[in-house]
């Protein structure tokens, strides 16, 4: 019971149950090689990863931005931005984007794995939405949009924990 981090009580419909949320170490083999990728994380392409033998692989982000578009409009249509259909638009692109970004992270980690890769380089984000001075940058109309909805953190914590 150490290893519990937390413990959670849920009504299915029909009964309650508990779940438990532990925490577990997991003894992971060797790495796949000793080749290094670089992956650069973007705005108009999700991701580009750059191997030590040169070639390299585009991962574009119109599914990401399709599906912006696509929700926007459908909430924009809705009578109240708090209504309940608005609510649910919402959480049904949070669903998508989330499943995108799990699905994108195993398959480029599955990619390594195939290319023999044992590091995995992730270009530095830090200072991108503000310069020097601290101030916010202004990429634009459209550029501080995709900047600042653009989930960073979320994306390369979850690349990390499936590397």
């Amino acid at each position: 019971m150490e290893n519990v981090q937390q413990v959670r009580a849920v009504w299915t419909g029909d009964e309650w149950e508990l779940h438990f949320l532990c925490n577990v170490e997991i003894d992971v083999a060797d790495t796949p090689g000793e080749k290094t990728v670089g992956v650069d994380l973007g705005i108009n392409n999700f991701a580009a990863l750059a191997y030590e033998d040169g070639h390299s692989e585009l991962y574009p982000l119109n599914c990401l931005k399709q599906d912006d578009y696509y929700f926007s409009k459908r909430i924009a249509r809705c009578n109240d931005s708090d209504s309940e259909q608005a609510t649910r638009l919402n959480q049904k692109k949070s669903r998508r984007r989330t499943h995108y970004f799990h699905t994108l992270s195993k398959h480029i980690v599955q990619r390594c794995v195939e290319e023999g890769v044992g590091t995995i380089v992730v270009g530095g984000l830090s200072g991108i939405r503000e310069d020097e001075d601290g101030e916010v940058k202004d990429w634009g109309k459209h550029g501080n949009l995709d900047l600042h909805s653009w989930a960073f953190d979320r994306f390369t914590d979850l690349f990390e924990y499936k590397a």
